[in-house]
């Protein structure tokens, strides 16, 4: 639960810097009433009229995944790359499909499921150096994937440093991580008030540093905290 906690700050990012431009804003709407069911309709209509329309296709992947059926979710976004293999997103999300299914899956199909995350994250590099997200997926990877599927501390290290100088606020919370994964708590502290002092603007920092404190109970810690954001960002 800690973990997960000092996490979901970054996933939250992630989440909204991820473009959705994939998607046409109607079913954009559709998709966040959670209208799934019209929006699919609305996306293959699309795709019947351009059967090659790899955004199209890739929306499809996205509706999908919102409903945790990341088995329909890779096979929607690998009919997007086989139709445009340049665009950084569709690998990218077709290695996110990819890491639900291989929670899913049994420990015979998860290696062979690991192994092509990891290459779908690296051509989403390849294709775009600038793109947070996929360095942020390769940094997870190398964190929690054992070193026979890949996996390297050493690298999530490296991927930590190259989002840090894309994105400060996201680059000391992928350092946080890292540190809180190796239980390295001081460090952990450190990278998170570098994130806010990085973006004092950004809520997301606030509650990060507070969440950190609040897990390991440290309450004075929090109290003085939200009582400095108050001050500070009323």
């Amino acid at each position: 639960m800690r973990t997960s906690l000092l996490l979901a700050p970054a996933l939250a990012i992630a989440a909204l810097t991820r473009t959705s431009a994939q998607c046409t804003p109607s079913i954009q709407k559709l998709a966040s009433d959670q209208k799934y069911d019209e929006a699919r309709t609305e996306a293959e209509a699309l795709i019947k009229k351009n059967p090659a329309d790899d955004a199209a296709l890739h929306c499809m992947g996205r509706l999908y995944l919102a409903q945790g059926k990341s088995g329909d979710a890779v096979d929607w976004f690998e009919k997007a790359v086989k139709a445009n293999d340049k665009n950084p997103l569709h690998h990218l999300f077709l290695g996110d499909a990819l890491g639900s299914e291989a929670q899913k899956a049994n420990k015979f199909r998860q290696p062979l499921l690991a192994r092509r995350l990891k290459t779908e994250r690296e051509r989403a590099v390849a294709l775009d150096p600038n793109l947070v997200d996929a360095h942020e997926g390769l940094r997870q990877f190398y964190l929690q994937a054992p070193g026979f599927m890949g996996g390297s501390q050493e690298k999530a290290k490296d991927e930590a440093e190259t989002i840090l100088r894309l994105n400060p606020l996201r680059g000391h919370f992928a350092l946080a991580n890292n540190a809180q994964h190796n239980k390295d708590l001081p460090t952990a502290e450190s990278e998170l008030k570098a994130a806010l002092a990085a973006a004092p603007d950004s809520s997301i920092a606030w509650f990060s540093l507070g969440a950190f404190y609040q897990n390991h109970a440290r309450w004075q810690d929090v109290f003085a905290l939200y009582d400095r954001m108050i001050k500070e960002r009323p």
